[in-house]
Order: structure tokens, then sequence, then C-alpha cells
């Protein structure tokens, strides 16, 4: 368990040391192109990607029993921090604000209250969402006898 936090931290670390304006909201004008050395507008594109922070609240968990051959549903299960690697677009032709149309992101769950998080609950999830709000993936709870597990869920990207 301490191999993998270590992991987990040096992980984390190397995507935010490489990750450039993960701390600053996106900004208006994220699909003008400029060129850089002279100073001056090429023109648009038309998307991009970017690494964000997010928050995930599991509201559904499909765990399977294995003694039982069956499906276990809990819900509201987590809820924890994440990192993603998001892919963003323009709301509309006229409105050039960016949207976060899907994206993919590696979350730590700490139960259901994160002020006071319950190592037995802790999960590491992958996690893909859809429409900036929707998330679905795969979970994995080190501290029980099920450890894998399905989850469905909303979230939101800082």
């Amino acid at each position: 368990m301490k191999k993998l936090i270590v992991v987990l931290l040096l992980t984390i670390l190397s995507v935010v040391g490489f990750s450039q304006s993960i701390f600053h909201p996106m900004p208006n004008d994220l699909f003008k192109v400029v060129d850089r050395s002279l100073g001056i507008s090429e023109g648009t594109t038309t998307h991009s990607w970017a690494w964000r922070f997010d928050a995930t609240v599991a509201f559904t968990e499909l765990v399977y029993d294995k003694t039982n051959k069956q499906f276990i549903t809990s819900m509201f299960s987590a809820v924890g921090p994440a990192v993603g690697y998001q892919h963003y677009v323009a709301t509309s032709s006229t409105d050039p604000t960016p949207f976060n149309n899907y994206g993919f992101s590696a979350a730590i769950l700490f139960g259901k209250n994160v002020t006071e998080p319950d190592l037995g609950a802790i999960k590491l999830a992958v996690i893909a969402n859809l429409f900036q709000y929707f998330r679905f993936g795969a979970s994995y709870t080190p501290n029980t006898s099920n450890h894998f597990g399905i989850l469905v869920g909303g979230g939101i990207t800082f």
C-alpha cells in the first residue's frame, strides 16, 4: 500500500509538472491560434486537449460478488479528486467559450466523506467523462474481498 501511494504521488507530480496552466481557468480565446515568434494571430482552431483537475462523485457502483455470483449495487459510494486529460471544443459557432465534451481521468475516491476519509473505502478509479458532468469507469478497492467495480457518477472539471 505504501508503494502504491508513493507511485501515485510521483505520477501526479509528474503530470502536474509537465502540464502547463493546469491551475489556471481555461482562457476564452483558447481556440485562437497565435504565432508565438511574431505575436500575431493566424486564425482559429476547432478543438484542444488540456490537463485539468476534476472532482468525481460515484453515484452508483456495481461490484461483482464472487461468492454469490451476482452484482451488488451501492449508491453514493465515494467522492474524490482526479487528474484528467480533457478535450475542449467551442460552445457554438458564435460563442468561442471552451466546452469540455469528453475526456479521461484517474481518480482517488475517499469514501462518502472527503473531510474524514475511510481508509477501508479508498478506491482508485479510471474514469471517462461525457459532456463535462457525466462520468463512468472502473474502480479498484484494495481493502475489500471484491476489488473491482464499475461506477457511474458525476463531476466537475476545474
